[in-house]
This record gives structure tokens, sequence and C-alpha cells, in this order.
């Protein structure tokens, strides 16, 4: 935490100073790598939503292999306040992107659009897939450099990345994986906002503050980000009730 931030009196307090001054930095033993694998292993094995642990980071760029450095771990029900955006219309596509495993590159052939450049939702189902659900927004119909990448189950489904390009530097990681369960409810949405630079992941079909259980405030947001594509990594994957809305 920077020197010049007060230490917060509560959570939400301390939340608020991570999305406002900076990132907490946890000794290894203390932060990711040293308290969140038991996490992880009773989230995995109930399903449950509401033991989803919850990341908020700010302006730094990690390693895979360095995940316990400027990275700020809070229970969900201490979050609150950090989801301003609501649905306001949206479109949905009847049609499904069936894709044979494509180890990370997205074919823009099949792309979709958010209504405004640098705001917006997008929420799918991922079928027929256990890992490795990865969606790009882009400033273009392209793969770009920058971009936003998203990765949700990556890692043998133990880890979702926010990413600034395909297969580039990670942004943002938690250890939440897709659900396991043959019948459990695979869909997701991804969000970002250029009013408040955050990027948000979660489950279900829109955003809601219950089911987030990724958060990124990016002080050098792709302001211009808008197109959408998919992809996956070893394994097929279909996309099917994909939805692009538009926020306020």
């Amino acid at each position: 935490m920077e020197a010049n931030c007060g230490e917060p009196s509560c959570t939400l307090c301390q939340i608020r100073e991570v999305l406002s001054c900076g990132v907490f930095t946890f000794h290894e033993t203390h932060g990711f790598c040293g308290t969140l694998p038991s996490r992880v292993s009773n989230t995995q094995a109930d399903d449950s939503a509401a033991q989803l642990p919850l990341l908020i980071s700010k302006g730094s760029h990690h390693s895979a292999h360095n995940r316990s450095e400027a990275h700020t771990i809070y229970e969900r029900k201490h979050i609150t306040n950090l989801l301003p955006e609501r649905v306001v219309s949206e479109s949905k596509f009847l049609g499904r992107v069936v894709l044979p495993p494509m180890h990370g590159v997205y074919y823009w052939g099949h792309h979709f659009e958010l209504p405004k450049h640098g705001r917006g939702c997008v929420s799918f189902t991922a079928d027929h897939t256990s890992n490795d659900v990865h969606v790009a927004i882009s400033m273009y119909p392209e793969s770009f450099d920058p971009m936003y990448e998203i990765v949700v189950g990556g890692w043998a489904n133990t880890t979702s990345v926010i990413r600034r390009r395909s297969q580039g530097p990670i942004l943002c990681t938690v250890p939440v994986g897709l659900k396991k369960a043959a019948h459990a409810d695979k869909n997701l949405w991804v969000s970002i906002d250029r009013n408040t630079q955050l990027i948000q992941v979660g489950r279900g079909s829109q955003p809601s503050l219950e089911s987030l259980f990724c958060i990124y405030k990016d002080p050098q947001f792709l302001s211009k980000a808008q197109y959408i594509c998919f992809s996956n990594n070893n394994d097929p994957a279909t996309y099917s009730n994909i939805k692009v809305s538009a926020i306020e």
C-alpha cells in the first residue's frame, strides 16, 4: 500500500483504498500463494458461489508464477457498492459458436460488438467444456496488442485471469475455475466500463454483486475496446446464449 494512503479502518474502506490508492502487498505466507489453495479446494468441491474469493488489484502486471505480489484478497460477504453497472438494453444472438481446440487463437469471423467503446457487458453459456474459457475484448475485430483477454478455468480449471493481450501480461488472477458438475450452470459474464476503469467477471446471465468473482481497476484502461471474440485451449468448446448489453 502506498505510503501516502492512511490505514483503512474497515474492510470496505480497504477495498475503496485499493481502487483509489493502489494495491496492498502481502508476503507469500500471508497472501495469495499461502492462503488461497485451501479456499479453492472448498469452492470447487461444493460449487458454492457464496464462498468464492474475490481479488481486487490495481496497476501492476503479474507473472503467472509470482501471483503473491501486489494482490489483495477479501471474502465476498464484505464487498458492497463496487458494481455500479446496470444492464439497460441487450442484443441476444441465437446462434452458437462451436470451436474445435483453438489453443488460444481467436477466429474473428465470429465476433460480437459492444454498443459503445469501452462500455458494456457480454454474457454467455460455456457448453461442452470443463476448462479454459477464453474471451477477448479488442479495439478492432482482430487480435491486437493491447487488448483484454479473460480466461476462466485455466491451468487445469484452477485459475482465472485477466490479461492485456492474448497470452500477455497478467493483470489480475483469482483461484477460480468453471463449475465441475456435469449439469452445473456455466453461465458467465464479463463487463468493462471506461467510466470506472473496471473490468469485472462473474457467474450468471448478467452483472450482480453476488456472482462477481474477479474485478480489476486498470489505470491504463483500453477505452476503445469494443469487439468480442471467443476461444479455448486444448478442448473443444461451444458458446451459446450470447448476449451483448449496454450498461449505465
